[in-house]
């Protein structure tokens, strides 16, 4: 998910693994903490500035995809 911050002052993902599909190994709290979020083995948030949110947004899914 995608959501606006506090005042629209950045932009927050939210990530977490499907319960239908339960084949990715990406470990989502590892990899939200390297954009300066957390989380666990299956979910995750982080935080980005709304001018970084796209790259962020594309950066992610691939992540996602591959893992």
């Amino acid at each position: 998910h995608v959501l606006w911050g506090l005042k629209k002052q950045n932009t927050v993902f939210a990530v977490g693994r499907s319960i239908v599909n339960r084949s990715s190994t990406t470990n989502i709290g590892e990899m939200m903490l390297e954009y300066g979020g957390g989380g666990h083995k299956a979910a995750g948030t982080c935080q980005i500035s709304n001018e970084r949110a796209e790259e962020v947004r594309v950066e992610l899914i691939e992540r996602l995809r591959a893992g």
